[in-house]
Protein backbone atom coordinates (compact mmCIF):
# COMPACT_ATOMS: atom_id res chain seq x y z
CA UNK A 1 0.00 0.00 0.00
CA UNK A 2 0.86 3.37 -0.11
CA UNK A 3 2.37 5.21 2.90
CA UNK A 4 1.36 8.66 3.59
CA UNK A 5 4.28 11.36 3.93
CA UNK A 6 3.81 12.79 7.25
CA UNK A 7 5.73 15.85 8.41
CA UNK A 8 5.22 15.32 11.98
CA UNK A 9 2.35 14.15 14.69
CA UNK A 10 3.31 15.50 17.69
CA UNK A 11 4.27 19.01 19.26
CA UNK A 12 4.82 19.94 22.16
CA UNK A 13 3.39 23.88 22.80
CA UNK A 14 4.78 25.80 25.97
CA UNK A 15 4.46 29.26 27.11
CA UNK A 16 8.15 31.57 27.85
CA UNK A 17 8.05 34.57 29.15
CA UNK A 18 9.93 35.67 32.77
CA UNK A 19 7.56 36.93 35.32
CA UNK A 20 9.28 38.82 37.82
CA UNK A 21 9.03 38.29 41.54
CA UNK A 22 6.29 40.14 43.30
CA UNK A 23 4.42 40.71 39.36
CA UNK A 24 2.01 37.73 40.55
CA UNK A 25 1.34 35.60 37.93
CA UNK A 26 0.49 36.13 33.80
CA UNK A 27 -1.90 34.39 31.78
CA UNK A 28 -1.50 34.05 28.00
CA UNK A 29 -4.28 32.32 25.94
CA UNK A 30 -4.02 30.89 22.16
CA UNK A 31 -7.21 30.02 19.85
CA UNK A 32 -7.05 26.08 18.86
CA UNK A 33 -8.04 25.59 15.41
CA UNK A 34 -8.48 21.68 14.38
CA UNK A 35 -9.11 21.18 11.25
CA UNK A 36 -9.49 17.74 8.98
CA UNK A 37 -9.75 18.47 4.86
CA UNK A 38 -9.78 15.93 2.01
CA UNK A 39 -7.32 15.83 -0.56
CA UNK A 40 -8.90 18.54 -2.58
CA UNK A 41 -8.70 20.82 0.59
CA UNK A 42 -12.14 20.53 1.30
CA UNK A 43 -12.88 21.10 4.96
CA UNK A 44 -14.61 17.99 6.56
CA UNK A 45 -14.43 18.93 10.19
CA UNK A 46 -13.28 21.58 12.17
CA UNK A 47 -13.54 23.14 15.47
CA UNK A 48 -12.26 26.00 17.64
CA UNK A 49 -10.81 26.06 20.87
CA UNK A 50 -8.83 28.14 23.63
CA UNK A 51 -5.73 26.51 25.80
CA UNK A 52 -4.65 29.18 28.77
CA UNK A 53 -0.67 28.80 30.18
CA UNK A 54 -0.36 30.30 33.26
CA UNK A 55 3.09 31.52 34.04
CA UNK A 56 3.36 32.28 38.18
CA UNK A 57 5.29 34.79 39.74
CA UNK A 58 9.14 34.37 40.04
CA UNK A 59 9.05 31.75 36.93
CA UNK A 60 9.78 31.95 32.98
CA UNK A 61 7.92 29.46 31.53
CA UNK A 62 4.24 27.71 32.20
CA UNK A 63 4.87 24.70 35.13
CA UNK A 64 1.17 23.59 35.58
CA UNK A 65 -1.15 21.91 33.25
CA UNK A 66 -2.83 24.42 30.62
CA UNK A 67 -6.90 25.01 30.64
CA UNK A 68 -8.24 24.09 27.29
CA UNK A 69 -11.59 24.65 26.33
CA UNK A 70 -13.87 24.40 23.76
CA UNK A 71 -13.24 21.52 21.69
CA UNK A 72 -15.42 18.66 21.71
CA UNK A 73 -15.99 15.15 20.10
CA UNK A 74 -12.62 13.45 18.86
CA UNK A 75 -10.80 16.50 18.04
CA UNK A 76 -10.75 16.50 21.57
CA UNK A 77 -8.16 13.82 21.61
CA UNK A 78 -5.99 15.71 19.87
CA UNK A 79 -4.54 18.05 22.10
CA UNK A 80 -3.70 17.15 25.38
CA UNK A 81 -2.86 19.25 28.63
CA UNK A 82 0.11 17.70 30.26
CA UNK A 83 0.70 18.28 34.03
CA UNK A 84 4.54 19.89 33.25
CA UNK A 85 3.08 22.93 31.85
CA UNK A 86 3.22 21.94 28.16
CA UNK A 87 0.30 21.33 25.40
CA UNK A 88 0.70 18.05 23.06
CA UNK A 89 -1.21 17.95 19.99
CA UNK A 90 -1.35 14.92 18.45
CA UNK A 91 -3.44 14.82 15.25
CA UNK A 92 -4.49 11.52 13.79
CA UNK A 93 -2.47 10.56 11.00
CA UNK A 94 -5.43 8.72 8.49
CA UNK A 95 -5.64 7.91 4.49
CA UNK A 96 -6.80 10.36 2.77
CA UNK A 97 -7.16 13.30 4.83
CA UNK A 98 -4.91 16.13 6.21
CA UNK A 99 -5.49 16.72 9.72
CA UNK A 100 -4.08 19.87 12.22
CA UNK A 101 -4.23 21.86 14.85
CA UNK A 102 -3.18 25.55 14.92
CA UNK A 103 -1.88 27.71 17.20
CA UNK A 104 -2.80 31.28 17.22
CA UNK A 105 -1.18 33.25 20.49
CA UNK A 106 -2.96 36.87 20.73
CA UNK A 107 -2.48 39.56 23.04
CA UNK A 108 -3.71 42.84 22.96
CA UNK A 109 -1.28 45.25 22.12
CA UNK A 110 -2.51 49.64 22.35
CA UNK A 111 -0.57 52.05 20.08
CA UNK A 112 -0.63 55.41 18.77
CA UNK A 113 -2.13 55.08 15.16
CA UNK A 114 -0.07 54.09 12.64
CA UNK A 115 2.61 52.87 14.88
CA UNK A 116 4.07 48.84 15.82
CA UNK A 117 5.01 49.31 19.24
CA UNK A 118 3.29 50.68 22.17
CA UNK A 119 4.79 54.06 23.85
CA UNK A 120 7.30 52.37 26.70
CA UNK A 121 4.95 54.68 29.59
CA UNK A 122 1.55 53.90 28.37
CA UNK A 123 -0.89 55.02 25.67
CA UNK A 124 -1.95 58.51 25.64
CA UNK A 125 -4.27 59.70 22.58
CA UNK A 126 -6.67 63.45 22.65
CA UNK A 127 -10.21 64.13 21.50
CA UNK A 128 -9.94 63.54 17.80
CA UNK A 129 -6.91 61.56 17.42
CA UNK A 130 -6.56 58.22 16.19
CA UNK A 131 -5.08 54.80 18.14
CA UNK A 132 -4.66 51.15 16.96
CA UNK A 133 -5.43 47.94 18.85
CA UNK A 134 -4.01 44.74 17.26
CA UNK A 135 -4.99 40.86 18.72
CA UNK A 136 -2.58 39.09 16.92
CA UNK A 137 -0.09 40.01 13.83
CA UNK A 138 -2.08 37.29 11.72
CA UNK A 139 -4.35 38.99 9.05
CA UNK A 140 -8.02 38.51 9.51
CA UNK A 141 -8.39 36.63 6.42
CA UNK A 142 -6.36 34.47 7.74
CA UNK A 143 -7.43 33.86 11.30
CA UNK A 144 -9.68 31.26 12.21
CA UNK A 145 -12.29 34.01 14.09
CA UNK A 146 -14.19 36.38 11.44
CA UNK A 147 -14.22 39.55 11.79
CA UNK A 148 -17.94 40.42 12.99
CA UNK A 149 -17.07 37.52 16.13
CA UNK A 150 -14.14 39.61 17.33
CA UNK A 151 -15.64 42.50 19.41
CA UNK A 152 -13.56 45.17 21.03
CA UNK A 153 -15.16 46.17 24.42
CA UNK A 154 -14.11 48.95 26.78
CA UNK A 155 -14.82 50.83 30.24
CA UNK A 156 -13.31 53.33 32.38
CA UNK A 157 -12.18 54.60 35.19
CA UNK A 158 -14.61 56.25 37.73
CA UNK A 159 -14.15 58.94 40.06
CA UNK A 160 -13.13 56.50 43.10
CA UNK A 161 -10.52 54.58 40.95
CA UNK A 162 -13.35 51.46 40.72
CA UNK A 163 -14.32 50.71 37.47
CA UNK A 164 -17.39 50.72 35.10
CA UNK A 165 -18.96 47.51 33.59
CA UNK A 166 -17.25 46.43 30.13
CA UNK A 167 -19.32 47.99 27.20
CA UNK A 168 -19.18 46.56 23.48
CA UNK A 169 -17.50 49.29 20.63
CA UNK A 170 -18.31 49.71 16.96
CA UNK A 171 -15.14 48.29 16.58
CA UNK A 172 -14.23 44.58 15.33
CA UNK A 173 -11.71 42.24 13.72
CA UNK A 174 -8.14 41.37 14.63
CA UNK A 175 -6.86 45.40 14.02
CA UNK A 176 -9.17 47.99 14.81
CA UNK A 177 -8.36 52.10 14.24
CA UNK A 178 -10.49 53.65 16.89
CA UNK A 179 -10.71 57.43 17.43
CA UNK A 180 -10.99 59.54 20.84
CA UNK A 181 -14.65 60.92 21.59
CA UNK A 182 -14.66 61.41 25.08
CA UNK A 183 -11.42 61.83 27.72
CA UNK A 184 -10.82 59.38 30.49
CA UNK A 185 -9.06 56.52 31.64
CA UNK A 186 -9.58 53.51 30.10
CA UNK A 187 -9.25 49.26 29.66
CA UNK A 188 -9.57 47.35 26.36
CA UNK A 189 -10.17 43.78 26.09
CA UNK A 190 -11.18 41.73 22.72
CA UNK A 191 -14.07 39.08 23.04
CA UNK A 192 -14.24 36.16 20.63
CA UNK A 193 -17.57 34.72 19.77
CA UNK A 194 -16.35 31.05 19.20
CA UNK A 195 -17.93 27.39 19.91
CA UNK A 196 -16.85 26.79 22.87
CA UNK A 197 -18.53 30.67 24.33
CA UNK A 198 -17.28 33.82 24.45
CA UNK A 199 -13.36 34.62 25.01
CA UNK A 200 -11.80 37.52 26.17
CA UNK A 201 -8.30 39.22 25.64
CA UNK A 202 -7.14 41.94 27.73
CA UNK A 203 -4.94 44.48 27.11
CA UNK A 204 -2.68 43.78 30.04
CA UNK A 205 0.86 45.19 31.34
CA UNK A 206 4.39 43.88 29.57
CA UNK A 207 6.32 45.83 32.42
CA UNK A 208 6.87 46.53 35.70
CA UNK A 209 6.74 49.87 37.53
CA UNK A 210 10.07 49.74 38.74
CA UNK A 211 12.97 52.10 37.87
CA UNK A 212 16.85 50.64 36.95
CA UNK A 213 17.96 51.59 40.62
CA UNK A 214 20.15 49.09 42.19
CA UNK A 215 17.64 48.49 45.12
CA UNK A 216 15.00 47.94 42.33
CA UNK A 217 12.78 50.79 43.76
CA UNK A 218 8.83 50.15 42.68
CA UNK A 219 7.49 53.50 41.91
CA UNK A 220 3.92 52.50 41.67
CA UNK A 221 0.78 49.83 41.24
CA UNK A 222 1.73 48.23 37.83
CA UNK A 223 2.23 44.85 37.55
CA UNK A 224 3.47 43.11 34.37
CA UNK A 225 0.52 40.59 33.40
CA UNK A 226 -1.62 42.45 35.09
CA UNK A 227 -4.43 44.62 32.71
CA UNK A 228 -2.95 47.97 31.52
CA UNK A 229 -4.86 51.02 30.49
CA UNK A 230 -5.44 53.60 27.90
CA UNK A 231 -5.52 57.31 28.90
CA UNK A 232 -7.57 59.50 26.88
CA UNK A 233 -7.07 63.53 27.58
CA UNK A 234 -8.90 66.90 26.06
CA UNK A 235 -5.71 68.75 25.01
CA UNK A 236 -2.03 67.85 23.92
CA UNK A 237 -0.77 70.10 27.29
CA UNK A 238 -2.03 67.39 29.28
CA UNK A 239 -0.61 64.96 27.28
CA UNK A 240 2.99 67.16 28.03
CA UNK A 241 2.19 67.16 31.47
CA UNK A 242 2.39 63.61 31.83
CA UNK A 243 5.21 62.79 29.78
CA UNK A 244 7.17 65.58 31.99
CA UNK A 245 6.16 63.77 35.61
CA UNK A 246 6.49 60.44 33.96
CA UNK A 247 10.56 61.64 33.06
CA UNK A 248 10.87 62.56 37.02
CA UNK A 249 9.59 59.09 38.35
CA UNK A 250 12.34 57.65 41.01
CA UNK A 251 14.38 60.43 41.41
CA UNK A 252 15.20 61.56 44.88
CA UNK A 253 15.31 65.76 43.38
CA UNK A 254 11.93 66.70 45.43
CA UNK A 255 12.43 64.36 48.67
CA UNK A 256 11.72 66.21 52.10
CA UNK A 257 15.49 65.86 53.13
CA UNK A 258 16.75 67.28 49.81
CA UNK A 259 16.91 71.02 49.22
CA UNK A 260 15.21 71.99 45.53
CA UNK A 261 17.16 75.02 44.11
CA UNK A 262 15.29 78.22 42.99
CA UNK A 263 14.35 77.43 39.62
CA UNK A 264 11.56 78.60 37.15
CA UNK A 265 10.15 81.20 38.60
CA UNK A 266 10.10 79.59 41.73
CA UNK A 267 11.98 80.24 45.24
CA UNK A 268 13.88 78.00 46.63
CA UNK A 269 12.60 75.38 48.82
CA UNK A 270 14.36 73.85 52.19
CA UNK A 271 15.24 70.77 53.74
CA UNK A 272 12.19 69.50 55.61
CA UNK A 273 9.70 71.30 53.87
CA UNK A 274 7.27 69.19 51.98
CA UNK A 275 7.84 69.14 48.00
CA UNK A 276 4.88 67.86 46.33
CA UNK A 277 3.05 71.39 45.47
CA UNK A 278 6.81 72.74 43.84
CA UNK A 279 7.28 69.32 42.03
CA UNK A 280 3.42 69.84 40.21
CA UNK A 281 4.62 73.37 39.82
CA UNK A 282 8.08 72.20 37.95
CA UNK A 283 6.20 70.02 35.64
CA UNK A 284 3.97 72.10 34.69
CA UNK A 285 6.00 74.77 33.81
CA UNK A 286 8.43 72.25 31.94
CA UNK A 287 5.63 70.95 30.29
CA UNK A 288 4.54 74.66 29.29
CA UNK A 289 1.64 75.35 31.33
CA UNK A 290 1.65 78.29 33.88
CA UNK A 291 1.09 78.48 36.77
CA UNK A 292 0.52 81.05 39.11
CA UNK A 293 2.09 82.48 42.61
CA UNK A 294 -0.82 82.07 45.01
CA UNK A 295 0.53 79.97 47.48
CA UNK A 296 -0.88 80.38 51.00
CA UNK A 297 -1.59 84.11 49.89
CA UNK A 298 1.04 85.89 52.10
CA UNK A 299 3.75 84.07 50.20
CA UNK A 300 2.71 84.66 46.89
CA UNK A 301 6.11 83.61 45.29
CA UNK A 302 5.27 79.76 45.87
CA UNK A 303 2.64 77.69 43.63
CA UNK A 304 -0.26 76.69 44.96
CA UNK A 305 -0.35 74.49 48.33
CA UNK A 306 -2.36 71.12 47.90
CA UNK A 307 -5.69 72.53 49.52
CA UNK A 308 -5.70 75.31 47.29
CA UNK A 309 -5.72 73.16 44.69
CA UNK A 310 -8.20 71.16 45.88
CA UNK A 311 -10.03 74.53 46.61
CA UNK A 312 -10.05 73.82 50.65
CA UNK A 313 -8.52 77.03 50.97
CA UNK A 314 -8.52 80.54 49.75
CA UNK A 315 -6.40 81.42 46.63
CA UNK A 316 -7.44 85.05 46.63
CA UNK A 317 -9.10 87.37 48.91
CA UNK A 318 -11.53 89.13 46.29
CA UNK A 319 -15.45 88.22 46.76
CA UNK A 320 -16.62 85.20 43.89
CA UNK A 321 -13.16 83.94 42.91
CA UNK A 322 -11.38 82.82 46.24
CA UNK A 323 -10.60 79.51 44.72
CA UNK A 324 -10.01 80.10 41.40
CA UNK A 325 -5.92 79.00 39.90
CA UNK A 326 -5.62 81.09 36.24
CA UNK A 327 -5.45 78.84 34.00
CA UNK A 328 -7.18 76.10 35.89
CA UNK A 329 -10.58 74.88 36.18
CA UNK A 330 -11.96 72.92 39.04
CA UNK A 331 -14.58 70.39 37.60
CA UNK A 332 -17.21 69.10 39.90
CA UNK A 333 -16.95 66.40 42.83
CA UNK A 334 -18.26 64.13 40.09
CA UNK A 335 -16.23 64.43 37.50
CA UNK A 336 -13.95 61.40 35.88
CA UNK A 337 -10.44 61.54 35.91
CA UNK A 338 -8.45 62.03 32.98
CA UNK A 339 -4.71 61.90 32.17
CA UNK A 340 -2.78 65.13 32.90
CA UNK A 341 -5.58 66.42 35.64
CA UNK A 342 -4.05 67.42 39.08
CA UNK A 343 -5.49 65.00 41.83
CA UNK A 344 -4.88 66.78 45.38
CA UNK A 345 -5.97 65.51 48.58
CA UNK A 346 -6.75 67.83 51.43
CA UNK A 347 -4.65 68.10 54.73
CA UNK A 348 -7.31 68.81 57.48
CA UNK A 349 -4.69 70.05 59.71
CA UNK A 350 -2.02 69.94 57.31
CA UNK A 351 -1.06 70.99 53.76
CA UNK A 352 -2.38 67.38 51.93
CA UNK A 353 -1.24 66.30 48.81
CA UNK A 354 -1.12 67.17 45.20
CA UNK A 355 -0.03 64.49 42.07
CA UNK A 356 -0.62 64.44 38.42
CA UNK A 357 -2.68 61.56 37.05
CA UNK A 358 -0.73 59.55 35.28
CA UNK A 359 -1.84 57.57 31.48
CA UNK A 360 -3.51 54.90 34.09
CA UNK A 361 -4.50 56.74 36.99
CA UNK A 362 -1.86 56.54 39.22
CA UNK A 363 -1.21 59.65 40.96
CA UNK A 364 2.34 60.85 40.05
CA UNK A 365 3.61 63.43 43.09
CA UNK A 366 6.91 63.96 45.54
CA UNK A 367 6.01 61.41 47.83
CA UNK A 368 6.95 62.09 51.70
CA UNK A 369 7.68 58.79 52.85
CA UNK A 370 9.74 57.05 50.20
CA UNK A 371 11.34 60.50 49.29
CA UNK A 372 11.16 59.42 45.86
CA UNK A 373 9.16 60.99 43.13
CA UNK A 374 6.40 57.97 42.73
CA UNK A 375 3.20 56.60 42.41
CA UNK A 376 2.31 55.31 45.46
CA UNK A 377 0.28 57.42 47.07
CA UNK A 378 -3.82 55.41 46.86
CA UNK A 379 -5.32 58.10 49.10
CA UNK A 380 -5.19 60.85 46.14
CA UNK A 381 -8.29 58.57 45.87
CA UNK A 382 -10.09 59.73 48.89
CA UNK A 383 -13.49 60.74 48.81
CA UNK A 384 -12.85 64.55 49.73
CA UNK A 385 -9.90 64.75 46.77
CA UNK A 386 -10.83 66.82 43.80
CA UNK A 387 -8.89 67.62 40.25
CA UNK A 388 -7.86 70.42 38.20
CA UNK A 389 -7.48 70.13 34.28
CA UNK A 390 -5.81 72.52 32.37
CA UNK A 391 -7.52 74.91 30.01
CA UNK A 392 -6.55 73.88 26.49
Amino acid sequence: GIVPRVSWSEYWHQVEEAIPAEAGEAVRTVVLHARSSDESGTVLEEAYGTASFTVREGEEISTEAPVVEGLAGPMAGWVEARSDGTLRLEPPVERGRTNMVRLLPMEVVATEHGEDDPPEHGLLVKIGDEFDLRLSDTPQDQFPVEKEKIVWQIRQMNRDATLSDWGDTVLRGVKVTGRVVNPGIFQFRAKLMIDSGDVYVEHLRNRDEVTDAPDSYRYGQGKSGKPDFVGFTESQKQIDFVRTAQAQLGTLDYAVLAVVPASRGFPEVAVSDYKCNIFVAHMGVDAGIPVPKVGGRLHVNYPPSANQWVGEEDTSLWPGIQTEIEGWTLPDGAALPQPGMIIAWPGGGGSGHVGILDYDGGGISAESTSGRVGKQAPFLYNPDSRMRKPIP
